[in-house]
């Protein structure tokens, strides 16, 4: 059964780095690393209120080379930093809205929607789990969405280790 969603963030997670090129842009893209020739790339959103652990960076051991799913702590060292953009969603049906009317799909719905195989969706919740995500936390739109369509941008404050506004704090 799932949550009610209505009235709670969703969030989409990226690094300091990333936000460079989203802020020049205006824009939050769908991602098409990873993504084969048939999928749809999709825009990842979480209702993870803390992190998504699955938006960690891609690190490499030393050791043997094995690609593995960086820290949270890795990934904002690596990254420069934590940023999220948080945007309110309506349930209303087999989908969510936002306020612009752009619909997207929760977990397992924009597998399908996306087009993704039914072995790399059993690959993907195996990761999530594995690293202590729930897929069911995750929402996916299958197009661009303007950074102001946002409501809420916050970065994480490693020192007080709380997400905040950033224009709230230099005020």
């Amino acid at each position: 059964m799932l949550w009610d969603c209505n009235n709670h963030l969703a969030w989409h997670y990226t690094t300091g780095h990333s936000f460079v090129k989203i802020a020049e842009s205006g824009v939050l893209r769908p991602a098409t690393t990873y993504t084969e020739e048939w999928e749809k790339p999709v825009l990842w959103l979480s209702y993870n209120q803390n992190w998504e652990p699955t938006a960690s960076i891609l690190m490499k051991k030393a050791d043997t080379g094995e690609l593995k799913l960086g820290t949270f702590d890795e990934t904002h060292f690596y990254g420069g930093g934590l940023v999220r953009f948080g945007i309110l969603l309506n349930n209303t049906g087999p989908y969510l809205e936002n306020s612009k009317g752009r619909v997207g799909y929760l977990w397992p719905d924009i597998a399908d929607e996306a087009g993704i195989a039914a072995r790399m969706k059993k690959a993907l919740e195996k990761t999530a789990r594995d690293v202590g995500s729930n897929p069911k936390d995750w929402v996916g739109y299958l197009e661009t969405i303007p950074i102001d369509e946002f409501e809420v941008f916050e970065t994480f404050d490693y020192m007080s280790h709380e997400w905040i506004n950033p224009e709230e704090k230099f005020n």
